[in-house]
Order: structure tokens, then C-alpha cells, then sequence
């Protein structure tokens, strides 16, 4: 069955087109009506002296005359005064019209004269000597046939005319505007039938090579993005809820283990406090994609970059005594960011490098055609060149080198990817000096 929005859409293609048509088709029956009558009253009025003829047998008795209402008949003497003059004129206008433009005294036997009655052309009169001896001179006059009388005479012509072409592009339109909609009307019953269950169909892509394909296109490509999206998310809460739950049981656990053991209970406290740290360090993770997969845009401030380094330097050496952290090269630069979120971007950079070296880590930091560029090496293992681009993937944890053991969640260098992006800059993987990995970070200066 049709939509209502496909048949009122067709409904207002086809009254537009309708309605074009006949105010085409009015306007040309206008120019058809106006030249028409232009022509009509052009013969009429061009065939006075003819008529005056049919006057002249009607005086001399050989027919009878009559006149309609738009003629009319004039009779004078040798000295141009008016004897007779039918009702459809006015005698003394008439009289007017004699003796002060055409100038009568007298005709003789050839003199005809085409001339206008008055000065609206309304009327064009034709003048000869009498063919009787009552009168020296006669005058016909005709009028132009008036333009509203032309119109009504034809005005149930006009509306037929109109009323046919309105009938017949309706019907038209409606049909081929019908058949152009068709396949959008197939492609929109095939979208209502997509649903998360059978996210995988696509819609057919009409094979007319025009804008109906490149939307059937589009609108695919969008489908594989929402499945994308879709099924990222579903991964996310997945993954989510099971890296809760893992260190929900494991605090479970270990207060089972101390309630029944109380030489174990301050062993078990400070466990407890190690996996509640590192639920509330996945929470925020979790809050902090939330808010970027929500569009939040967070507060940008210049700021000096190289002073959020040395800070998060400092709290390393702080919290991991053991490690060693180099600072290569530091220099001053000052830009426009999210101030929290490159101080997250070089933490978890730092934690990450702590977490797998084997007890240093180096750091620089510099400016580098028109960008800020923050290099951070280890002396750990490294990361094979096929798994570089998934540890920035949420939830990548590639090998028992990097498992839960180390008390990751999986999240940080998602979050760092993310943070970046949002600057306009880049992060790339490699191979550090040290024999580890080396993650450099590209940002663009902005002042």
C-alpha cells in the first residue's frame, strides 16, 4: 500500500503542474482571443464601403434594411444637414462630425470616404452620394465589436478549453510524477523493513544510473554506518560490563576471604582499595567516551603545554619511584586546547610507557612545522607493526603482556586517540631508540 506522504507529494507535484498548465493555456487563450478579435474587428471595419452598398439597394427599395445595434445609417442634403439618422447614433454627434471634420458642402457621383467617427475609433463610417432623390449624401457607420462581448461570446469555449488541459495534466502528471516516485516508495518500504535483527540488508540500488541510485547509495552507506555504530556500541556495553564485573567479583572475593579469615582482613583491605581504584579509573574512562561519543565539545584555553608535561612527569616519578623518566628535550610552547584533556592525553601516555617498560621511559616535546610534537619511548617490549592501529581500538589488549594483570582497562589509548582527534592532530606508533614503543603525538599550534 502507498504511503500518504508518497500520494500527497505526487498530489502536490500534479495540482503544481496542473496549475501551471492551465495558467499556460489561459494566457495563450488570452494572446489566441486578443489577436482573434484584433482580426475580426480589422475585416469589419475594413468592409464599410461594402456595406454601404446594401444601404444604397435598401434606399432605392430594392431590399429592406435592417441594422443592428452596431450600425447605423445617415442621410443629408446638398448643404451637409442630416435628414434621417437611424437610433444607434446620436444626430446632433453626428451633424458635429459632418460639418466639422469631413467638411461636407457636397459629393458628386464617385466620391466614397472611409474615415473614423470619433476619436476612440469606435466607429468607421463610409460616405456616398445618394442613390434617390430625397437626399444628396449618405453615411453607414459601423463599431468595433467591444472586447468583453468578444470574450463572453467565447468564454464557454475558454472554459472548456482549460477545464480539458487541467483534466488531462492531472491524470498526466500524477502518472509520470507516480512512476518517478515508484522506486523512492520501494526503497522506503525496504528501509522500514531494516531493523537491529537484520541490520546486514542493504536496499536495491536501482540500476538507472540517476539521483534515485545515488540516493539508494547513500542511503546504504548510511545503514553500514548506523550497523557500525550499532554494533561498536553493543561491543562497548559488552565489553563494559565485563570489565565491571571483573573487579566487582574479585572485590567479592576478597572480602569472602578475609570475613572467613581475620589475619587476612588487612591483606584484603588494601586489595579491595587496588580493584575499587581501578573500577573508578574505568568509570571515568567510560564517562569520558560517553561524552565524546555525545558530541559534548569541551572547553579550549591556551595554555603552556610543556608546564602540563613537567607536571605529569613529576606525579609519575611520584606514583612509580621505580621508573626512570628521561627528559630528552622540553620546549616552551603555548597553544589553544582543552587544558584537562592533553594533561589525560600525556598521563595515560606516561602510565602507559611505565606500565611496559622495563624501568625508563624517555620524553620530548617540541615544535615541528606549525605543530607541538609530544614523543614518548620505552624500553619494553614494543608492539608488532600489524597490531599498532588496534591498541588505539577500545578494549584492545593484544597479548599476556598486556592483560588485566597489569590493571588496564583497555580504554586509555582510545580516550588519547579521541582527545587528539579532537585537536585536529595525529597519533602514531613505532619504534622507539630505547628497543620499545614509541607513541608521537602531531597537534596543530593555535594561538
Amino acid at each position: 500500500m502507498k504511503s500518504g506522504g508518497v500520494r500527497s507529494t505526487r498530489s502536490r507535484l500534479a495540482g503544481a503542474a496542473t496549475l501551471f498548465a492551465v495558467l499556460l493555456a489561459i494566457g495563450g487563450t488570452g494572446l489566441a482571443l486578443t489577436e482573434g478579435w484584433k482580426r475580426s474587428n480589422a475585416e469589419r471595419l475594413s468592409n464599410v464601403d461594402l456595406e454601404l452598398e446594401r444601404v444604397e439597394r435598401s434606399l432605392s427599395g430594392v431590399e429592406a434594411l435592417e441594422l443592428s445595434s452596431d450600425e447605423f445609417v445617415a442621410t443629408f442634403d446638398a448643404d451637409g444637414l442630416i435628414i434621417y439618422s437611424s437610433p444607434s447614433v446620436d444626430a446632433a454627434d453626428l451633424q458635429l462630425y459632418i460639418d466639422d471634420v469631413l467638411e461636407l458642402i457636397g459629393i458628386d457621383d464617385t466620391s466614397i470616404l472611409i474615415d473614423e467617427y470619433d476619436a476612440s475609433s469606435t466607429w468607421k463610417t463610409a460616405i456616398e452620394t445618394c442613390p434617390t432623390d430625397a437626399c444628396d449624401g449618405v453615411v453607414y457607420g459601423r463599431r468595433a465589436e467591444n472586447w468583453s462581448s468578444y470574450v463572453q461570446a467565447r468564454l464557454a469555449w475558454l472554459l472548456l478549453v482549460c477545464g480539458a488541459v487541467a483534466v488531462v495534466v492531472w491524470f498526466g502528471s500524477r502518472r509520470l510524477v507516480g512512476g518517478a516516485l515508484r522506486p523512492v516508495e520501494r526503497m522506503r518500504n525496504e528501509l522500514a523493513t531494516i531493523t537491529e535483527t537484520n541490520a546486514p540488508r542493504r536496499i536495491e540500488v536501482p540500476g538507472t544510473g540517476d539521483e534515485l541510485a545515488g540516493l539508494a547509495v547513500s542511503m546504504n552507506n548510511a545503514i553500514e554506518r548506523l550497523d557500525a555504530a550499532v554494533t561498536a556500541q553493543r561491543r562497548f556495553v559488552s565489553d563494559s560490563a565485563h570489565e565491571l564485573r571483573s573487579p566487582l567479583a574479585g572485590i567479592r572475593a576478597t572480602l569472602e576471604l578475609a570475613d572467613s579469615d581475620a589475619a587476612r582482613a588487612p591483606q584484603a583491605i588494601r586489595d579491595s582499595i587496588t580493584q575499587v581504584d581501578r573500577v573508578g579509573s574505568l568509570i571515568d574512562d567510560l564517562l569520558n567516551l560517553a561524552r565524546r561519543d555525545a558530541g559534548i565539545a569541551p572547553p579550549f584555553q591556551v595554555s603552556d603545554i610543556d608546564d602540563i608535561l613537567r607536571n605529569e612527569a613529576r606525579e609519575l616519578s611520584l606514583r612509580r619511584p621505580n621508573v626512570t623518566v628521561l627528559r630528552n628535550r622540553i620546549e616552551p610552547v603555548q597553544s589553544k586546547v582543552y587544558r584537562d584533556g592533553i594533561a589525560r592525553v600525556v598521563r595515560n601516555l606516561l602510565d602507559n610507557a611505565a606500565t611496559y617498560c622495563n624501568g625508563t621511559i624517555a620524553v620530548s616535546f617540541m615544535v615541528d612545522d606549525g605543530n607541538w610534537l609530544l614523543i614518548v619511548d620505552d624500553d619494553g617490549p614494543g608492539i608488532r607493526p600489524e597490531d599498532r592501529d588496534a591498541v588505539f581500538q577500545r578494549f584492545t589488549r593484544l597479548d599476556s603482556s598486556r592483560s588485566r594483570d597489569t590493571g588496564g582497562t583497555g580504554l586509555g589509548l582510545a580516550i588519547v586517540a579521541g582527545i587528539v582527534a579532537d585537536h585536529g592532530g595525529t597519533i602514531t606508533l613505532g619504534q622507539a631508540t630505547l628497543g620499545g614503543a614509541s607513541f608521537q603525538v602531531r597537534v596543530p599550534i593555535r594561538r
